[in-house]
């Protein structure tokens, strides 16, 4: 297992939110001063002399304690849970306790219950927002690989690189790339994410070139960063392909709406992932073009 591919992944916002939730939760609990006890434990401390007053908190089927002294290790401030069926027992042995006592009925008010309403959907949002811009990105890598191999160039991927000034800066001295492509006498780094203007430096003066891939970048983005990047040649056309002679036209229109590249191994169309992959076929095939989806 790549311990900094799965770093990289969704599972440590996931990891992260749960435990923001589950703190959160915690200090929200223990925001009363309250510890919990057992039923049959508040019962016990009714029938003692250290209650000194009792509230029951109704629709929550909740007794809360305060008391003389401290229960052991639960403070002076104990609250206990109780099913339905033992509420009558329940009135009857804080009322023989003979303590000052007091109900509650929860009154929520509106903003609260708003609160609680929305805070669990913009958690949700921003977990969902993360997940989404990671595996964007993640799909991005893979995308750039295709792409590399389609464009015919020889690449390395997630290689470490010296960087001479980055430790001048009190940064590790290596970056992991995630592809480096050599073109004839210079070297291209391909990187998803920030990078620090120090090491952006650092590239440069180790004669290397930066391409550089942000995690929101649409799959349009990513092509033109990446063909600019390499000094790829290309054009976005939009072309059409009529049959030759008296052959009958298909019933549909033949136009694609493409990046065209020339690479050694003849003309390249990167055609948009939502084009007509039927149509994107046939062209294909009936034309003997080279047609990838990005």
């Amino acid at each position: 297992m790549d311990l900094r591919r799965t770093l990289r992944g969704p599972i440590v916002w996931i990891v992260v939110a749960f435990a923001v939730i589950a703190i959160g939760i915690t200090w929200i609990t223990s925001a009363a001063g309250f510890r919990v006890i057992s039923t049959q434990e508040g019962l016990d401390l009714l029938k003692g002399s250290t209650v000194q007053s009792a509230k029951i908190v109704d629709g929550e089927q909740r007794v809360d304690l305060t008391l003389t002294k401290a229960d052991g290790d639960n403070g002076t401030k104990v609250q206990f849970y109780y099913v339905a069926p033992r509420g009558a027992e329940v009135v009857k042995a804080i009322t023989d306790a003979d303590v000052k006592f007091d109900d509650e009925v929860p009154q929520t008010n509106f903003f609260t219950s708003l609160l609680g309403l929305v805070v669990p959907f913009l958690i949700i949002g921003v977990i969902f927002y993360f997940l989404v811009s990671r595996m964007q990105g993640g799909g991005n890598r893979v995308f750039v690989g295709s792409l590399l191999d389609a464009l015919g160039y020889a690449y390395r991927a997630d290689q470490p690189i010296p960087v001479e000034d980055a430790s001048k800066e009190g940064g590790p001295p290596v970056l992991r790339a995630d592809y480096t492509v050599r073109i004839g006498t210079r070297t291209a780094i391909i990187h998803f994410g920030e990078m620090a203007p120090p090491r952006r430096v650092g590239l440069r003066e180790g004669g290397m070139e930066l391409i550089q891939i942000a995690g929101t970048d649409d799959r349009k983005t990513v092509v033109e960063k990446v063909l600019g990047g390499l000094d790829v040649p290309y054009a976005a056309v939009t072309e059409d392909f009529r049959p030759p002679g008296d052959e009958e036209p298909p019933p549909w229109e033949l136009t694609l709406r493409a990046f065209r590249i020339a690479t050694a191994e003849g003309t390249l169309y990167l055609v948009s992932d939502d084009a007509d992959r039927g149509l994107c076929a046939y062209i294909g095939e009936r034309w003997k073009r080279r047609i990838v989806l990005y």
